[in-house]
């Protein structure tokens, strides 16, 4: 008796048929998911283009505003300069009698090498002091009238301020006034302080305008997206109801509020680039009143990317506020 063919299993039967087993691309992946936010990029960049006016009136409003702590903090950055200056040239001056004896001068730069922060010492002679005054001052013929040369004997003592402070130096500077020979001794200082409590107090002012006005931004764009929220809420209700994402819906406003902020930056720097520019005269002459110690510095290379990014983060932050509270009443199920 011929055997009965057995009939293969209903499991057997589907594992016959094969059935596929899908495998993800993870790189296909990466490239729908940029290509996704390419796609909405164009899409809000193509909204803005569509309302020019309105959109470089924003644009505008948010650059005026991010100018403002950006250039207070390119004026204390300029500021810092005098005391870099200073702190680069540094120096007390000993006012000696012209009728010192060798043997004096020598006991006084004896004395001033005592201290371990002195990196030069330079001596200058009457007849050299007066020979650079006139150099200087172009009023050779005038002095040559004088019966006798009136400026002092000077020693000007260069100082290492990176291994010493305030109170070394002014200890230094009453001890050597106190030397029979030395007349006066003078190291400007006071005015060192009140430019460096100046420079601290424009710090603190600079974050404190980058937080109001950083704030200020967020709710100007975030007003914005939020407008255009109800302009378009009828179109985000109809891609709920075929399935569309929160990500998918949010993700052009976001973009956005992106551009707002990043090309309201773009304006920011060009206004200040156009004050410095405007200011570079200017600038010069106080260059030469200072002996070089000044210069118009601009914005640098990570100042404007750091610009940048901030401004285009307050763009995002305020469209995605601007969203998370108006999703509730565009979509009234959520997402």
């Amino acid at each position: 008796m011929a055997k009965k063919k057995e009939q293969p299993s209903k499991i057997e039967h589907a594992k016959g048929k094969g059935a596929q087993t899908q495998h993800i691309n993870f790189k296909q992946l990466i490239w729908r998911y940029l290509h996704s936010h390419v796609q909405a990029f164009k899409l809000s960049f193509r909204n803005l283009s569509m309302t020019p006016i309105a959109s470089l009136l924003t644009m505008t409003a948010i650059g005026l505003c991010l100018s403002l702590p950006a250039g207070l903090y390119l004026f204390i950055k300029n500021m810092q300069q005098f005391n870099q200056g200073w702190d680069e040239n540094a120096a007390i001056s000993l006012y000696i009698n012209a009728k010192s004896t060798p043997s004096q001068i020598e006991h006084i730069l004896a004395k001033i090498h005592e201290y371990p922060y002195v990196q030069k010492i330079t001596h200058l002679s009457p007849d050299n002091a007066l020979q650079e005054f006139k150099d200087a001052s172009g009023l050779s013929d005038m002095l040559a009238l004088l019966p006798e040369n009136p400026l002092p004997r000077v020693i000007s003592i260069q100082i290492d301020t990176k291994q010493t402070n305030r109170e070394n130096l002014l200890a230094m500077k009453t001890t050597l006034a106190k030397l029979p020979q030395v007349k006066q001794a003078s190291f400007d200082f006071e005015w060192v302080e009140k430019l460096n409590t100046f420079i601290t107090f424009g710090k603190i002012l600079t974050t404190c305008l980058y937080i109001i006005i950083g704030l200020g931004v967020i709710l100007m764009i975030g007003n914005t997206i939020r407008l255009a929220l109800e302009k378009h809420k009828d179109e985000i209700q109809v891609l709920n109801l075929i399935g569309a994402t929160l990500a998918f819906i949010r993700r052009p406003f976001l973009y956005r509020g992106f551009l707002y902020g990043g090309l309201g930056g773009v304006i920011a720097v060009l206004i200040i680039n156009t004050l410095t520019h405007i200011l570079q005269k200017p600038s010069e002459e106080l260059a030469s009143l200072f002996h070089g110690v000044f210069f118009l510095e601009n914005l640098r290379f990570y100042d404007t990317v750091l610009l940048l990014a901030a401004s285009a983060g307050l763009g995002w932050l305020g469209a995605a506020i601007a969203f998370t509270q108006q999703n509730r009443a565009v979509t009234p199920e959520g997402a």
